[in-house]
């Protein structure tokens, strides 16, 4: 059995090994894990850009928000307001693209849309981390779910 090997001597038996009954039971329980964390971490990551969109595109001329994004100013903030307006709806765009790659796979269609948001996503956090390292929480913030989702998909679908 697989949980007494695992507790017993520690370590996973040979998957070539076991039985074919066995090894439909272990791929079936890792496709139906792996889409899961799939499926959440992007909704989440989904979630997290719907909300940059509502701050960048719609709470922007709150001090509050603003100062979130570390502006110290209201002439400056009303100076990049509407390129943040224009900003907000790339992350409103490719929040929806996640939540309905999410749903996709979910479903058990395509994983192609979550992953090429996720992806997207993924690529833009690491741009943020390079380029602006006083950002990093917002980088992991913005790219640890999708990267999540990302691992996940790519681990489903090499299974």
């Amino acid at each position: 059995m697989i949980a007494g090997s695992v507790l017993v001597t520690g370590s996973l038996p040979d998957v070539q090994t076991a039985p074919p009954a066995l090894r439909r039971q272990a791929r079936a329980w890792h496709d139906v894990s792996m889409m899961t964390v799939a499926v959440a971490a992007g909704l989440l990551a989904g979630a997290v850009h719907v909300g940059v969109w509502i701050a960048e595109s719609f709470l922007w001329r709150r001090r509050a928000v603003w100062r979130a994004f570390g502006v110290e100013d209201q002439a400056t903030a009303n100076a990049m307001a509407s390129v943040l307006f224009n900003q907000g709806f790339y992350n409103l765009f490719l929040g929806l693209g996640a939540v309905g790659g999410a749903v996709q796979l979910g479903m058990g269609d395509s994983p192609v849309l979550l992953m090429f948001s996720c992806a997207f996503m993924t690529a833009a956090a690491l741009v943020l981390l390079i380029t602006s390292r006083q950002w990093w929480i917002g980088s992991l913030v913005q790219g640890v779910p999708p990267a999540v989702a990302l691992a996940a998909g790519v681990s489903w679908i090499m299974a």
